[in-house]
């Protein structure tokens, strides 16, 4: 899947950077969950602040929110695919 979203409008510097990683079952972590779960927490504040709906981001630091929650803050942030396969 990752090979043929890789060819396509789909692509992006983010699926070509964290797309392999998200297919490794423990890969070195970059960046973690957690800060992911930080970062998000501060731009869903700076959206109550200002009253900007802000959907996805709010979808995006639940999904971290559950790896995290899980135990898994400090692994690479491409974990967050783990949210997806808990729910299998």
């Amino acid at each position: 899947m990752l090979d043929i979203l890789s060819g396509t409008s789909a692509s992006s510097s983010m699926l070509k950077d964290r797309g392999p990683r998200m297919i490794m079952e423990d890969p070195e972590a970059f960046s973690t969950v957690d800060i992911f779960v930080k970062d998000l927490g501060i731009v869903l504040e700076a959206g109550r602040e200002t009253k900007a709906a802000l959907p996805f981001a709010a979808l995006s630091h639940h999904l971290f929110l559950s790896v995290s929650g899980r135990g898994d803050g400090q692994v690479d942030d491409s974990q967050v695919i783990r949210a997806s396969r808990a729910q299998r």
